[in-house]
């Protein structure tokens, strides 16, 4: 850490809540429960010092520890190389590691150049650290995180958003008020106040009647280290000479720590602006850069005097950051320069070329071609080893130094691009800004309007994101028309999020007539929401045009989206496929399209441990890349679940959720959809007038939450909200808006729920009782849930109709369906109708006390998935999933994982 021992323990006088913040973190990573915590605040304010008390606080734990600095923002897995070196020792721990993962690492590490993917890379590293917790629980204590590389930086927030459930702990250190990322929890470090500031006075030992005592407090504005450097000066002080209260206590520092800066000898601050640009803290390094300078390393001895730098073993460490950054400044841009070619000539020397191609950069003066050549070669690998999170900053590089508008603007757009495909929306808005700004050829001009809708699409209006891309396209239409195409199917979808009806179809008429080899595709794209006649998946992948093959999204989403309203079973099975394939080849802001329409689809099939599952992972991954709008999808759809399942507290979590998420971004598939999560929650607690209220807004274009496909979809719980309250001409009317479009379907679903509807409008018994007998005969297997409540109200009428006989089998039927989904309104109605016909519910057995961790990993197992299989969605290794099912048996008093199948077991 950057503050010394004991000036760190001092600083953490007063600091009790921030203690008992970081024990609670610490106890559960001993407990096996772990977190993260993002610790933030302005320099000065003791971060440092409380990473540092919580490694002397992290008894029992192995405490691994890495610190970010500006020099090296830009060396791609230059943060991992620090955090990781320690276990990268263990040849024992490497051993038990996948293949393909220890190759990841090896790449990480700088031993391999072989093609890699960030997803893999990022679950190699969560490997590696779930393996030594397994030995030892684990702290990562990272400070100055805002100064890590992207690519380690993405890894790590991988890493901290997965350690519940794990022995492990994560304590970054951010400087500013929020940390950048909202998701983690915060602990923002406040001001002392008098009392602790005067505590820390004791610890310094100045005296409590020493005359200048208040006005130190007083001048340090409740800032440790200022108050720390400060009184070190204080014997030499008068009563009065403080610096004036009114100062900030940032510009307080850069004063007291530029003062001894420029106090130092010549040397002595030529070498500290070596030390400051060099991105190793390597004494060595810095010692071969300052003898290429003709400065001898011996004249830091002032510096190491005057507390600015100090020597750990073979390093040489600057003790705060704001001291790395004034040596920068203050140096000047050719003395700066200067630094950086000696460190690039040192560090080339070495075989480093990775870090002497960036000192040469940094040491470049105007345009550089060959440099910029150099670079954009360079990204590319290191987009292939896994690095694309970083590939953006070297792009961006390069296009500083090209040597043309042309060559400046084709390189910005494509660092922007690299930067939304890793998942990096606000660097690609930045690189987006200035893209514009220069003086762009035709087809550049097409691509930045392509960068500003795909960001969109993910992070921001969907209508401004299907504005974008359309103009993208038709600009690039004549050149490039298959390309073209691609873009439109980003548009069709944004148009679908947004509910731009007409432009959805304006989309699909384009792409038939675009290019002649996407004709079919467009007309189906366009039938898609209708709910088209079935479509194979596979068929359409293999016989789509060589175009659509070659590239590595299209051919997996297009297939998959089409087939999705009609062939659901079919759909799932291509869609895993594509999620796997688009996981390994590391496409991060695409990946929550498969995950988003898989997690649907498991909702459709009756498959909802995995679809929750899925969907949580999939928030997890939203939140990882930028993702809002794709945020407010997944929280919609975590809040369909819990309304099935009866959860109503997390319902309205979710929809809370998705509603502030969706709403500014006009992404009214989320809003309608957790809408409809809403009523259904209303509807099963009897609360039909409630019900019938939200879901009329879904179907009312003037309102901000109207989807026409979902009101379509939900138009069957329309009506049977307003039967059950009694309201049959509104039902009427919302059934006669349904039945075209679902007389018109082809896909089974519809005409199940027509029939549904039409039997529960039915003025004869006779009638409602072929109606209800049709929609059972339906093939239930796609729609497990929606057939269980048809079962239902048709045993629910035979009952009271007195036909218990022919009630029974129907009521029995929909009371298992419904609790093998977990779906417990539903099942609770079940057996309130099924006991009077004689034919109560079996009895379940009781759980045990299981933690959250064994609750998922038990759920996991009673579907049937494999210890390896169940380790992949968790990322556990298959033996620690076998260590949990071994401790959970006994609990629920079973004795092998098919009995898990015959139990009821509630959410984790």
């Amino acid at each position: 850490m950057s503050t010394g021992l004991a000036d760190g323990n001092r600083m953490m006088r007063g600091r009790d809540d921030e203690i008992r913040a970081l024990d609670r973190l610490l106890d559960a990573a001993r407990a096996g429960r772990g977190g993260a915590l993002m610790v933030c605040g302005e320099p000065g304010m003791g971060k440092s010092a409380l990473l540092g008390a919580a490694a002397e606080r992290a008894g029992g734990l192995r405490v691994l520890t890495a610190a970010g600095s500006e020099a090296e923002s830009g060396l791609v897995f230059g943060g991992l190389h620090q955090l990781l070196a320690p276990l990268w020792a263990d040849p024992g721990l490497l051993a038990g590691l996948p293949p393909a993962q220890l190759e990841a690492l090896h790449i990480a590490m700088g031993l391999r150049t072989a093609p890699c993917t960030d997803f893999l890379l990022y679950t190699a590293v969560l490997r590696l650290l779930d393996d030594a917790a397994a030995r030892q629980p684990l702290l990562l204590a990272i400070d100055d995180l805002h100064l890590w590389d992207a690519t380690s930086t993405a890894a790590l927030m991988f890493v901290a958003r997965r350690v519940a459930g794990r022995p492990v702990a994560v304590l970054f250190a951010v400087e500013g008020a929020d940390g950048g990322d909202v998701s983690l929890p915060m602990l923002l470090l406040r001001g002392l106040v008098p009392q602790e500031a005067h505590e820390v006075l004791d610890g310094l030992g100045v005296a409590r009647d020493v005359p200048y005592r208040q006005a130190l407090i007083a001048a340090a504005a409740g800032n440790p280290l200022v108050l720390t450097e400060l009184a070190a000066g204080a014997a030499d002080m008068a009563e009065d000479g403080t610096p004036a209260p009114g100062v900030p206590a940032r510009s307080r520092l850069r004063s007291m720590f530029g003062e001894r800066l420029r106090g130092l000898p010549g040397a002595t601050r030529s070498i500290m602006v070596l030390a400051a640009a060099d991105s190793t803290s390597r004494a060595g390094v810095i010692a071969g850069a300052a003898a290429r300078l003709g400065l001898d390393v011996a004249a830091l001895e002032p510096a190491e005097r005057a507390g600015l730098v100090e020597r750990r073993g073979d390093d040489l460490i600057i003790r705060h950051s704001l001291t790395r950054s004034l040596a920068r400044d203050e140096a000047g841009p050719a003395a700066l320069r200067a630094a950086h070619r000696a460190l690039a000539g040192e560090l080339g020397a070495r075989g480093e070329e990775d870090r002497a191609l960036w000192h040469h950069a940094m040491a470049a003066e105007g345009a550089d071609e060959t440099l910029a050549d150099r670079l954009e070669e360079r990204a590319s690998l290191v987009a292939q080893h896994g690095g694309l999170a970083g590939t953006a900053n070297a792009l961006r590089l390069a296009a500083a130094l090209s040597g043309t508008p042309r060559d400046r603007g084709r390189r910005l757009a494509a660092a922007g691009y690299a930067a939304w495909k890793s998942g990096q929306p606000t660097l690609a808005r930045s690189l987006a800004a200035e893209c514009a700004v220069t003086s762009l050829v035709p087809e550049a001009a097409a691509m930045l309007e392509r960068l500003r809708g795909l960001i969109a699409l993910g992070d921001g209006d969907q209508r401004a994101a299907y504005d974008h891309l359309t103009r993208s396209a038709r600009a690039l239409a004549r050149e490039r028309p298959e390309f073209a195409v691609g873009l439109l199917f980003m548009a069709a979808i944004a148009a679908h999020h947004a509910d731009l009806s007409d432009g959805f179809a304006s989309v699909a008429g384009d792409i038939v007539g675009m290019s002649p080899g996407f004709a079919r595709y467009g007309r189906l794209l366009g039938g898609i929401t209708d709910l088209a006649p079935a479509a194979d998946p596979w068929r359409l992948r293999a016989e789509a045009p060589a175009a659509l093959r070659a590239g590595d999204v299209h051919q997996w989403l297009w297939p998959l989206i089409i087939s999705k309203f009609s062939t659901p079973r079919l759909a799932y099975a291509f869609g895993l496929e594509a999620e796997s394939e688009f996981s390994a080849n590391g496409m991060h802001a695409v990946l929550t399209l498969p995950a988003l329409w898989l997690s649907e689809l498991e909702h459709e099939l009756g498959l909802w441990p995995q679809g929750i599952a899925r969907a949580e992972e999939g928030l997890r991954s939203a939140r990882d890349t930028g993702q809002r709008s794709k945020q407010a999808d997944f929280h919609a759809v975590l809040a369909m679940f819990a309304a099935m399942r009866g959860d109503a507290a997390e319902c309205w979590r979710q929809a809370r959720h998705a509603l502030e998420l969706a709403l500014p971004l006009h992404n009214r598939l989320a809003a309608a959809r957790s809408t409809w999560a809403l009523s259904l929650l209303d509807l099963s607690a009897g609360s039909y007038e409630i019900a019938a209220e939200r879901l009329e807004t879904i179907g009312d274009p003037h309102s901000p939450v109207a989807h026409a496909h979902v009101g379509r979809l939900a138009a069957a719980d329309l009506v049977e909200a307003h039967v059950r309250a009694g309201d049959f001409e509104r039902a009427h009317r919302a059934f006669g808006a349904f039945e075209p479009w679902a007389e018109r379907a082809a896909a089974p679903l519809p005409g199940h729920l027509l029939r549904r509807c039409r039997a529960l409008l039915a003025g004869k018994d006779d009638d409602r009782g072929k109606l209800y007998a049709e929609a059972c005969a339906d093939a239930a297997a796609e729609h497990p849930f929606e057939y269980a409540r048809t079962a239902l109200l048709y045993g629910e009428w035979l009952r009271r109709t007195r036909r218990s006989g022919r009630a029974r089998p129907l009521l029995r039927m929909a009371y298992e369906t419904f609790e093998r989904l977990g779906a417990s309104p539903w099942t609770c109605a079940a057996q309130t109708q099924l006991r009077p016909t004689g034919g109560g519910p079996a009895t379940t057995l009781a759980n045990g006390a299981l933690t959250p961790q064994e609750l998922r990993i038990a759920r996991f197992a009673a579907t049937g998935m494999s210890n390896r299989e169940i380790g992949t969605r968790l990322f556990l290794s298959p033996r620690t999933v076998g260590y949990h099912l071994h401790k959970i048996f006994p609990k629920l008093g079973i004795a092998n994982r098919a009995q898990l199948r015959d139990l009821d077991l509630p959410e984790p």
